[in-house]
């Protein structure tokens, strides 16, 4: 398989819906997402080497944690990142914040990734990518 059709195959790998048992809602909000353990399980499966690097930053009010989460790309091989950030008013027990903050962060950084990592999930219209760089397809959800 030549290096196009390698890429137009990894591109519709992560740009496929996720499954609908891995998607998840918030009870207050009704955000859904993808939980941790699923997402680090994609990143084990379509990446040989992957990674992240994060760091908080703590206001009067709020906890804010900043990702960046790098793979190295299947087809190219070169090293890519996405980042993400995820805050909580600290309004509680900082120890109890601090991880939640951490794992918005990580969650929007993976979404970056594609639709399986969760990018369209709370999207009202989306464009369906269907391996052709010149033509997408909007489809309203």
């Amino acid at each position: 398989m030549e290096q196009n059709e390698r890429m137009v195959a990894y591109q519709k790998a992560i740009n496929q819906e996720p499954k609908k048992e891995w998607v998840k809602e918030y009870a207050e909000s009704g955000a859904k997402y993808i939980p941790i353990g699923i997402l680090q399980t994609q990143l084990d499966e379509i990446y040989d080497e992957w990674g992240c690097v994060s760091s908080s930053t703590m206001t009067e009010k709020n906890i804010v944690y900043d990702m960046t989460i790098w793979y190295i790309h299947p087809v190219t091989g070169l090293r890519i990142e996405k980042s993400g950030s995820g805050a909580m008013k600290i309004d509680g027990d900082i120890n109890q914040l601090a991880p939640i903050a951490e794992a918005f962060s990580f969650k929007n950084a993976c979404k970056k990734i594609g639709k399986r990592f969760g990018a369209d999930l709370n999207r009202e219209e989306v464009l369906e990518f269907t391996g052709n760089r010149n033509k997408a397809k909007l489809v309203g959800q």
